[in-house]
């Protein structure tokens, strides 16, 4: 077994720290491998402060308040003070996990803020997972300056990464990178000569269906999007330079300023010059 692990205090102690002066405060955080003998651990009535286990590797079992659970990789268990907290891991298969160990008068309700309910949640195995906790435990092992709120802010970024793997189980994974890789593409060269079947092939997929998923996944036609973003950047133009409406449109991808000016009008409720006017550039 390896066990790696940062500590805020000298003392451990297997019952926790609380801490209700703080709105939060991380205990410990640390890395466990098992290769060799099963491995279990029973707290009956479990500890003071708030803990979240990441199983990376292997499989385990793990009781919650909901009963016994069987895990494999991706799998994220959190439990509140004062549950019990069993889990075994199986030396047949070797296991990896992760766990973080927090406390502080404010937890309860930053995990409700991102839903987060004490059991098994799962995400499915991510790196960018692996490397939050890494970094929360290492900023415990150096105790640089400022090292609880680095710590403090890494663990604020862990639960909404829980929280979106576990809703993206939900999601055709592989549309929905295509069309982030668009959605990229496109913010990066919005003024170039796109149409729908540009940004299809893009996709990889026909035009018809891309146009049907593209909408249901953005609440907007894909040209909508495009004219949208266009006009978004145009108006940050005006703001920040000195540039004339022509030139302007030029940058965001029109070659008619008359087009521009038309399809300025009817996003924004305003023609390019009274946008002007009103925000005082003339």
């Amino acid at each position: 077994m390896i066990d790696v692990s940062g500590h805020y205090r000298n003392v451990r102690r297997d019952k926790g720290f609380e801490n209700k002066d703080k709105p939060l405060e991380i205990n410990c955080c640390g890395y466990q491998l098992f290769d060799g003998d099963d491995f279990f651990r029973d707290r009956p009535n479990g500890r003071v402060d708030y803990q979240i286990i990441y199983l990376h590797k292997g499989r385990g079992d793990f009781y919650t308040k909901d009963g016994m659970k069987s895990c494999g990789p991706g799998n994220v268990v959190i439990y509140r003070p004062n549950e019990r907290q069993y889990y075994k891991y199986f030396g047949s298969t070797i296991s990896e996990d992760y766990w973080v160990h927090f406390t502080g008068y404010d937890c309860q309700s930053i995990l409700d803020e991102y839903n987060l309910k004490s059991g098994v949640i799962y995400t499915g195995k991510h790196e960018t997972l692996c490397r939050v906790f890494k970094e929360i435990m290492v900023e415990l092992q150096l105790k640089k300056p400022c090292f609880m709120q680095i710590a403090k802010g890494k663990f604020l970024t862990l639960l909404p990464f829980i929280k979106r793997f576990s809703e993206l189980q939900n999601i055709d994974n592989d549309l929905d990178s295509r069309f982030d890789k668009l959605v990229i593409e496109l913010n990066d060269s919005y003024n170039e000569n796109w149409d729908v079947t540009k940004m299809a092939t893009l996709c990889n997929m026909s035009t018809s269906r891309f146009q049907h998923f593209f909408k249901e996944k953005n609440n907007i036609p894909p040209m909508r999007y495009l004219i949208e973003l266009r006009i978004a950047k145009a108006r940050e133009m005006m703001l920040n330079s000195s540039l004339n409406i022509k030139q302007v449109a030029l940058l965001v991808g029109y070659e008619d300023p008359l087009y521009f000016s038309r399809l300025f009008t009817k996003v924004t409720g305003l023609s390019p010059s009274s946008f002007i006017k009103k925000n005082g550039m003339q």
